[in-house]
C-alpha cells in the first residue's frame, strides 16, 4: 500500500520526536550520574589538545578584523556566532569526534538503564 506524503511526513515527525525524547532521556540520566560533565570535560580537553580551540580563536579574530574593515555595525556577538558555528562544527577533527562517540557509547551502555526508557 502506498503512503501519502502527509502520512510519510507524520511518520518521520513521530520518529524525530521519539529520537529527541530518547536523547533527552539519555542526557538526563548522564547528568544524574555525573557522566555528562565528565564527557564534556573530556571533549573540551581533546579539542584543546588537537589545536581546534586555538584555530577557532584565530578564525574569530580574522572575522572580526574583516568586519571591522568593512563596517563597525557588523561587530556584534550574535552575528559573529552565527557565522562561526557552522565552520566550528565542521572543523572538529575526525579523531576527536570518533573518540568522543566511542566514549559516549561506552558510558551509555554501561551507565544508562535503557530498559527504564522503554518501560
Amino acid at each position: 500500500m502506498l503512503m501519502s506524503q502527509h502520512e510519510g511526513f507524520a511518520e518521520a515527525e513521530g520518529s524525530k520526536r521519539s529520537t529527541n525524547a530518547s536523547h533527552d532521556y539519555i542526557r538526563a540520566k548522564l547528568a544524574e550520574n555525573g557522566q555528562r560533565e565528565a564527557l564534556q570535560n573530556k571533549l573540551k580537553e581533546d579539542l584543546k589538545e588537537s589545536g581546534w580551540c586555538d584555530d577557532l580563536k584565530e578564525q574569530c579574530k580574522e572575522v572580526m578584523r574583516s568586519r571591522a574593515r568593512k563596517s563597525s555595525t557588523d561587530l556584534n556577538v550574535e552575528a559573529l556566532t552565527k557565522e562561526l558555528i557552522k565552520n566550528a562544527q565542521s572543523t572538529v577533527p575526525v579523531r576527536v569526534k570518533t573518540d568522543f562517540m566511542a566514549k559516549l557509547k561506552e558510558v551509555v551502555l554501561k551507565d544508562v538503564d535503557l530498559t527504564e526508557y522503554n518501560a
